[in-house]
């Protein structure tokens, strides 16, 4: 009896520790093409690399926030580099918004709070995208230097 239940002990923890690539996706009917193609793995790869280095779920998503609030910072800019920074910091953010799910997946590491970070963090992102994108506007865009009201209003309306 004692060794039974070694034994299985033993079967989860080695299943806890080596988990594949398909235990770390959501169910397949909410996964997205974008995702499985490109976002999934890299964040896969991520999620490997936390798990290795003690890194738990909620400190890749406040990272998350982080990098989406730095593009944001970046699409203020006119300067075609800064906004590629931009749009690498942005993919950046993704993959790791990709890999916190799959980390608490793989580690077993679920909690209220992740879940609560998690749902806010692209709403961090784009609200930093688009004040970016409007003060840019505001003050680059002879129509919206005139008349400035109009881009918060269609920022607005498309962020809802």
């Amino acid at each position: 009896m004692i060794s039974d239940n070694k034994i299985s002990s033993k079967e989860n923890s080695s299943a806890t520790s080596s988990s594949s690539y398909r235990d770390s996706l959501k169910s397949m009917d909410t996964e997205e093409h974008i995702d499985l193609a490109f976002y999934r793995p890299i964040g896969y790869a991520w999620a490997c690399l936390a798990k290795k280095l003690g890194i738990t779920p909620n400190v890749i998503t406040i990272a998350s926030i982080f990098l989406g609030l730095g593009a944001g910072v970046m699409f203020y800019f006119s300067d075609l580099w800064l906004n590629i920074v931009g749009m690498l910091l942005l993919i950046w953010a993704n993959s790791f918004d990709s890999a916190d799910g799959q980390l608490a997946r793989m580690t077993r590491q679920y909690s209220r709070i992740g879940r609560i970070l998690d749902g806010l963090s692209g709403d961090f992102w784009f609200a930093a995208i688009y004040i970016a994108i409007c003060l840019r506007e505001n003050v680059t865009s002879e129509f919206f230097m005139a008349h400035h009201w109009v881009i918060w209003v269609m920022a607005v309306i498309t962020g809802l």
